[in-house]
């Protein structure tokens, strides 16, 4: 899975700063209204929206949320396997989600406005950093 993650940030970098192609279907479908993600909005420090102004939206892909959560549930699986107890197993992989939130997070606080950044590099970062940390505790 963690092959599957690397894969899928390898063509999310493609497909949003080379080809573009991931931008124009981001936008066509926020317009549509039709959009299978999240669109989480939020301000800036110092920014202001008034008269004209536009909402500064963040848009998470279904792939987005599906991915790091299905590394979440094999690592579990895999905890369980191992022989672990099931409510040992779910404590401990709560840290990817968590991780990955904050990997998130340092993202949305970094980017520079009116620009586009691939999620799954950030999220695959997070997920991996999550797995680690499982180790020590």
């Amino acid at each position: 899975v963690i092959m599957l993650l690397l894969a899928i940030s390898l063509y999310d970098m493609f497909a949003v700063w080379k080809s573009g192609h991931m931008i124009n279907i981001a936008k066509s479908l926020t317009k549509e209204r039709v959009f299978s993600g999240v669109m989480i909005p939020y301000k800036r420090v110092g920014d202001t929206i008034g008269k004209g102004g536009k909402e500064t939206i963040a848009i998470l892909g279904g792939g987005d949320i599906a991915f790091p959560l299905l590394f979440s549930g094999v690592v579990m699986d895999w905890m369980v396997r191992m022989g672990i107890d099931k409510n040992i197993a779910f404590m401990k992989v709560m840290v990817i989600p968590l991780i990955t939130s904050l990997t998130l997070f340092l993202l949305l606080y970094k980017a520079k406005k009116d620009r586009f950044y691939p999620a799954m590099p950030f999220l695959t970062a997070g997920c991996i950093l999550g797995f680690l940390i499982i180790f020590l505790i």
